[in-house]
């Protein structure tokens, strides 16, 4: 197989698209963390709505009894 040898421009704009293509990954990614993290927390408060109102109808429960 035999490589042609490229010109400073031809590797400039490999270079520019390879720049490219890395930002457009890492934006595709930053994305998707920011979406992954407000599912997260999301869920977290769920979680801890659920944890309250358990505890408040303990509470509940505790006052009843007596």
């Amino acid at each position: 197989m035999v490589e042609t040898k490229r010109t400073p421009e031809q590797e400039e704009l490999e270079q520019m698209r390879n720049e490219e293509e890395r930002q457009r990954t890492h934006e595709q990614w930053q994305k998707a963390v920011e979406k992954s993290a407000a599912a997260f927390n999301k869920k977290r408060k769920i979680l801890a709505q659920r944890q309250q109102l358990i505890l408040s109808l303990r509470q509940q429960m505790q006052m009843a009894e007596q």
